[in-house]
């Protein structure tokens, strides 16, 4: 899936009809531990309808068994309708899923980088620091790290920014007094980092920045519920293969911007999983484990309500979402743990439930 290799791809997959991916574990060849694959490629072009059989074995599986179901083919129009010619690892679950995601009208789907400008932080090593700010150019720098909803960053010293001073862009982004911030790395458990920021400066080149568009409809806390979220972590991991990787897991900034940001028409709907983000956010310091992770259920169990309108009727989702909004004006979970509706919504779906429901209505 990686960018570099569109043109590779583009040369296999329309001059060639590929009938077979399999992605392998990462020890088949002893000592060797890296990527591996088998393709079993036909000399005759495609057509649209040809199918594709793509499986993605576990990284640490010890068998290698050759023994596929027929639910694992996609359609080689997926591929040609790709500008990047990019077969997803967790094939077909990620194109049903992306699919359905586009089939409901009464929503605003758009990307991440299309509602944001962003950048990567700088190698540290190519710039020289001082403890004091001797031009113009010498921007805050900011030393710490980046979790979910949480943001240990602090200014240690001054970087020499001189080299830039023509890219009024990149200086704005890091100058911004508020964005997202998201760690390069992809935690064990699968997850997204992303987290919130009002601090001016620039940062090390683990972590990416993301500053809303002046014409963005939405908050940086409502970006913030759904980046955090279980589905869209599951989307990205899913499309990526560089994510998939056991040593150093890690995001693209390429990939990030093509997330897919669902904006409802409902303004009760965005109020509440801003509010909830924004309160997970505020209070982390304050809140145990068990209430971080329940206050995570309810954010995606409330993004499933919006990337699929159908798991959850508009009226009910619309109530659910104005008692969030009332119960959370107070700053405390107490009331959400025992309001029957936010129960209700916790029971709906998740994503493995997701695509199997997806499936069985085709």
């Amino acid at each position: 899936t990686g960018i570099r290799y569109s043109n590779l791809r583009k040369e296999l997959f329309t001059k060639m009809c590929l009938k077979t991916l399999i992605y392998l574990p990462f020890d088949v060849f002893s000592g060797a531990y890296v990527d591996n694959c088998i393709l079993i490629i036909n000399k005759n072009p495609p057509t649209s309808d040809n199918l594709v059989l793509v499986y993605a074995y576990p990284k640490k599986a010890k068998k290698v068994l050759f023994e596929f179901k027929n639910n694992l083919l996609i359609e080689y129009s997926k591929i040609l309708n790709d500008p990047k010619y990019r077969i997803f690892p967790k094939s077909p679950e990620i194109y049903i899923i992306l699919d359905k995601i586009k089939e409901d009208s009464e929503k605003i789907l758009t990307s991440f980088g299309d509602l944001t400008e962003s950048t990567i932080g700088i190698l540290a090593s190519k710039y020289s620091f001082s403890d004091k700010k001797e031009n113009d150019y010498c921007l805050p720098y900011l030393e710490g790290n980046v979790y979910r909803y949480e943001t240990k960053l602090k200014f240690k010293n001054y970087v020499d920014f001189s080299k830039h001073r023509d890219n009024k862009k990149l200086i704005d982004l890091f100058m911004s007094s508020e964005k997202i911030f998201i760690r390069r790395i992809v935690n064990r458990q699968d997850r997204i980092m992303a987290s919130y920021g009002n601090l001016e400066g620039v940062v090390k080149k683990d972590l990416y920045v993301f500053v809303l568009k002046p014409d963005a409809p939405i908050d940086y806390f409502y970006l913030l519920g759904i980046l955090n979220s279980e589905l869209i972590s599951y989307i990205y991991i899913g499309k990526s293969a560089i994510a998939l990787k056991d040593d150093f897991r890690q995001t693209t900034l390429e990939e990030l911007r093509e997330l897919p940001i669902i904006i409802p028409k409902n303004k009760n709907i965005t109020n509440a999983l801003t509010q909830l983000s924004k309160l997970r956010f505020e209070l982390n310091d304050k809140l145990n484990e068990n209430d971080k992770i329940f206050l995570e259920n309810i954010i995606d169990s409330l993004v499933y309500g919006i990337y699929f309108q159908d798991l959850i009727p508009k009226e009910e989702l619309n109530e659910i979402c104005c008692e969030i909004n009332d119960i959370v004006k107070n700053y405390t979970i107490d009331c959400l743990k025992y309001n029957q509706n936010i129960i209700k919504l916790l029971n709906t779906i998740n994503t493995n439930e997701l695509v199997r429901k997806i499936r069985d209505r085709n």
